[in-house]
């Protein structure tokens, strides 16, 4: 693998492709790390009394792998694939994978050039990008920039869910077309839900349709656009409201085998 500098890296001009770790070498990689264990396991062994436990943590056998040289993290940082590598050959349970993150954190912030390329890379683990943002690595400016390129909809969505905060509502629009439906919900909560009910009424998930029918009035003719709704809690919703005249509409529903659903209609019917 060529020796990269963090300093290298940060440049725009730097093509991330060649951070790749080529799979020969990574079992290379993970064949030293199992050695450091062993060798590490062994020297423990050594001090203790016959019979006596042994056992060493990840964290002791990252610090050990004096091997990975900051070529390696920059590949960890920006090769989700090398770092899940790297991670399994470290970990002996499954959330051991934190003490690498916590690792690699670390190594960013006396690093912290790499921070923003790291942020806006398509091939940088999630976690990561999150502990950039928990951490302050990036300034806030980056951050509002990443929300008008709209390159801030490949974040997580923990991440999304705070730069949805600190964005104003023309900012926060952008997040309308997040993959996530908490994500959305917060963004039309933001720029104003009742300006974009028809969007949430449409909205392929169920947390988003269940908020338009509590914003719509009793009686409200969009109603309709429920009566064959799938989820059983936007359809007991929306029975709950929709107009008399249309409840013969809702009859039909399979949503009506269900207890909650009975009484609700039986509620309707009788008042």
């Amino acid at each position: 693998m060529h020796s990269y500098t963090p300093s290298d890296v940060a440049s725009d001009d730097f093509d991330l492709s060649t951070l790749a770790v080529p799979p020969d070498e990574t079992k290379v990689i993970q064949a030293k790390i199992s050695a450091t264990r062993t060798d590490l396991e062994a020297k423990k062994k050594a001090t203790l009394q016959s019979g006596g436990y042994c056992w060493v943590s990840d964290v002791e056998v990252l610090d050990a792998c004096t091997f990975l040289t900051d070529s390696y993290y920059l590949s960890m940082v920006f090769s989700d694939q090398f770092l899940r590598d790297v991670s399994r050959a470290i970990t002996t349970n499954r959330d051991s994978s934190w003490y690498i993150l916590c690792g690699l954190t670390t190594w960013l912030t006396h690093n912290s050039e790499l921070a923003k390329r790291a942020l806006l890379s398509s091939t940088t683990n999630g976690d990561i990008k999150s502990a950039i943002v928990n951490n302050s690595l990036v300034q806030v400016e980056d951050l509002i920039e990443s929300v008008q390129s709209k390159l801030a909809l490949h974040f997580p969505s923990g991440i999304q869910e705070r730069l949805l905060e600190m964005s104003d509502p023309e900012d926060a629009r952008v997040f309308i077309s997040s993959d996530y439906d908490r994500v959305r919900l917060l963004a039309y909560q933001k720029i104003g839900p009742l300006s974009h009910l028809d969007e949430m009424i449409k909205d392929p998930h169920a947390l988003l349709r269940k908020y338009a029918v509590r914003l719509l009035s009793p009686g409200d003719q969009r109603l309709a656009s429920f009566i064959n709704d799938r989820s059983q809690d936007v359809f007991i919703q929306a029975l709950s409201k929709i107009s008399v005249s249309l409840i013969p509409m809702m009859l039909g529903s399979s949503h009506l085998k269900k207890k909650r659903a009975k009484e609700v209609l039986k509620q309707r019917l009788q008042s």
